[in-house]
């Protein structure tokens, strides 16, 4: 029987079970177990900042330069090629750990007592009008349409959807659109009578919008260079002259950012993720107390998600931050991470139904507390044509509808809000700049398993509004005998292990690309080490060449010292000869000397 542990979890206790084993039985080589080293550091240190020594243990200088080759290799991979390898060594090594402590590979279940939901507002005239569907319809609005745009943001107060800045070709957008819910009316701000003082936004796409407390406010976004600010803006819309007025915030700012997301859990804001100024992609995760306007950086527990932008976020119970999706410029992800925000913990929950596509750019709202739709996004080669639904009580993900490739709702960089029953979106970017505003009723489609997204081919033409004729109902299925509590759950895990087994076939041609990289890593790793042997043989010629030398100075020094001997005594020797000639020729002066007659005739 196959593990069906989920991740983090398999990788946990995969490394509680190596670490168990002496050294020589965790690998069959010296290179499986140079493999386990670096995945295990990749996956809980991230990629390698240690500088590489010239010299030293070559065991530790190999384990580093394997480190190093694996380069910004995402965690959750690095944990998938750890977990697989030592199951590869160690064949069932889960039947010998005892892995009843895990509690992460278990949905959540409904709360003991969950919290009423408020009671329903009336909704809006207009919106109440549309009838229930059978997919997004694009219903006829008054007023002149807004600028096609993507990037943009959306929120709802009032039966009003305020739609915010954007981008078109690089271009940022300052306006704010307004479409009123009960007249089905677009209007622009300024026609409202917003004011065009100092206060007005600055152009500005990747933002978000969220409401508190009936307020509208506005969270970071991208800016030109000569609006750009120290730190993540919050703002708060005057619903009167639609104006903006900028929060004054203290404590530890985040840096500005766009694509991030931003949740509010009763008074506190949540933002993880986004862009910074310098493109660079962010797993972050600041909390602004919109009581004090104070912001922190908690530290947290359990495996951060992968640094990311363009995803989407929700809160669900009052507890739980869930993160699904989004991407950097080289990838897009397609996991969920949940965060509970009272241990303030990350799991990745194992999750029913088949799972969506990678994407980034997508949009989501929340549904009567527990029902999330995912709407849009893309891959990088093509949009995404499915309307997901994730029951966040059960963790099941399932297909309510496709839509056609090129409809605004297959974009990226669109945006969703939920008023009610109804999902309103606008915008978007697949090709083209939209600025289609699409309806869709939720609740009226049953839900059914999620299945992998079609090809970028010729899709069929829009849905549109139902017949007046009803289709011919057809014979329903005799209904299926209800489940006992034990069979019910069997299902489910039966589900579950038929999810893991395709998630792993999917993946099995990456791990054989990662493994490839690690032989290779290896390769590396050995030449490293030999050069360095060969270094050490060097360094021990060059040792001895240094003594015979430091030998020749020395008696070099011992013949100089001689000399300067010698040199002495021979130096004090002409010192002596000088002052002996010195009093000669003293003497010689002192003794008289005769005259010239004297000289010749003798003395008288």
């Amino acid at each position: 029987m196959a593990c069906m542990l989920p991740f983090p979890d398999r990788f946990e206790f995969a490394v509680k079970f190596m670490n168990a084993l002496p050294d020589e039985q965790q690998g069959r080589s010296n290179e499986t177990r140079l493999i386990l080293f670096s995945l295990h550091k990749q996956a809980t240190e991230g990629e390698c900042k240690t500088p590489i020594p010239w010299f030293g243990n070559p065991v530790e200088k190999a384990k580093l330069t394997t480190w190093t080759s694996l380069g910004n290799m995402d965690k959750f991979e690095a944990m998938r090629l750890y977990a697989k390898i030592v199951e590869e060594e160690h064949p069932k090594w889960w039947e010998q750990v005892d892995t009843a402590e895990t509690e992460t590979n278990k949905r959540i279940s409904p709360a003991p007592a969950p919290r009423p939901a408020p009671a329903p507002g009336p909704l809006p005239v207009g919106l109440a009008t549309i009838s229930d569907t059978d997919g997004w319809l694009a219903p006829c609005f008054a007023g002149i349409r807004p600028r096609a745009r993507y990037q943009h943001s959306a929120a709802i107060s009032a039966h009003k959807m305020f739609v915010v800045g954007g981008n078109n070709g690089g271009r940022y957008f300052s306006d704010m659109q307004v479409l009123d819910l009960d007249s089905m009316t677009w209007a622009k701000a300024e026609t409202l009578g917003a004011s065009t003082s100092a206060s007005a936004l600055a152009p500005c796409a990747g933002h978000k919008l969220v409401t508190w407390n009936g307020a509208v406010l506005l969270v970071g976004g991208h800016v030109k260079k000569d609006t750009k600010h120290d730190s993540l803006t919050v703002l708060e819309l005057d619903a009167e002259n639609y104006t903006w007025k900028e929060i004054e915030t203290t404590g530890s700012k985040p840096l500005p950012r766009g694509g991030h997301s931003a949740t509010v859990f009763g008074d506190l804001l949540v933002v993880f993720g986004g862009e910074g100024a310098g493109r660079q992609v962010l797993n972050e995760l600041h909390i602004l107390d919109l009581n004090t306007n104070t912001w922190s950086s908690p530290s947290m527990n359990g495996l951060l998600p992968a640094p990311r932008s363009d995803h989407a976020a929700t809160a669900f119970d009052g507890r739980y931050l869930c993160i699904f999706g989004g991407g950097s410029c080289t990838r897009c992800h397609a996991d969920l991470h949940l965060l509970d925000m009272e241990t303030m913990t990350w799991s990745t929950p194992a999750c029913l139904g088949q799972l969506p596509s990678a994407r980034a750019g997508h949009a989501s709202a929340l549904v009567d507390g527990d029902k999330w739709y995912i709407v849009g996004g893309g891959n990088g080669a093509a949009g995404c044509t499915a309307t997901l639904l994730l029951e966040l009580r059960s963790m099941s993900w399932s297909t309510v509808c496709t839509s056609a490739l090129r409809t605004a709702v297959s974009s990226e960089g669109l945006s969703l809000v939920a008023v009610g029953e109804y999902l309103i979106s606008y915008g978007g970017y697949n090709g083209k700049y939209n600025n289609d505003t699409h309806v869709f009723k939720t609740g009226v489609l049953t839900a059914t398993s999620a299945a992998p997204e079609p090809a970028a081919s010729p899709a069929p033409a829009a849905l549109s509004a139902p017949a007046a004729s009803p289709a011919p109902a057809a014979t329903p299925a005799p209904p299926k005998p209800a489940l006992s509590g034990d069979a019910a759950e069997k299902e489910a895990a039966a589900k579950a292990r038929q999810q893991q087994v395709a998630e792993a076939e999917r993946r099995a041609e990456t791990d054989k690309a990662n493994i490839a990289g690690l032989a290779a890593a290896i390769s590396r790793a050995e030449a490293a080490e030999a050069l360095l042997a060969v270094a050490e043989k060097e360094k021990s010629v060059l040792s001895m060449k240094l003594v015979n030398t430091k030998e020749c100075l020395s008696n070099i020094e011992n013949v100089l010292s001689d000399s300067n001997s010698k040199t002495l005594r021979l130096e004090l020797e002409v010192e002596e000869l000088q002052k002996k000639l010195a009093e000669m020729e003293k003497l010689n002066e002192s003794k008289p000397k005769p005259g010239i007659l004297g000289g010749l005739f003798g003395s008288k």
